[in-house]
């Protein structure tokens, strides 16, 4: 998601602008938690070396941990084309820090396309 090229420009839509201020803090955060972690630490040295997210890394890592549950995010799936995921978060109890990521993917080129009252909104 972070590395990718094909990823960063025709998967996930918006990569820069939606993607990448949910992605960077989270990863700095998860880092933090677990410093002994080997393969989160050179994942982020890879991030680092990356000439597109490395510094992109440096900028938006400092950023708070949004709590992106709900959050809606656009996405070029590769049998069904554009399209959103809408995230679905939970923690564990018996795993403090860990989290699973359930995302359902709806189709449409738009917000709008989804919810057909959003457009009547927008005009009035």
């Amino acid at each position: 998601m972070l590395l990718d090229p094909e990823a960063r420009s025709d998967v996930l839509l918006d990569w820069e602008t939606q993607w990448l201020p949910v992605m960077m803090p989270s990863l700095k955060h998860s880092v933090e938690l677990r410093p002994d972690n080997d393969g989160l630490a050179r994942l982020e040295r890879d991030i680092l070396a990356d000439p597109v997210a490395g510094p992109l890394h440096r900028d938006h890592a400092s950023a708070p941990t949004p709590f992106y549950d709900g959050s809606e995010l656009p996405l070029h799936h590769a049998l069904h084309g554009p399209g959103w995921l809408t995230t679905c978060l939970a923690e564990p109890i018996t795993a403090p820090g860990a989290l699973i990521n359930f995302s359902i993917y709806m189709p449409g080129d738009s917000l709008t396309c989804r919810y057909p009252g959003l457009t009547q909104s927008l005009i009035s």
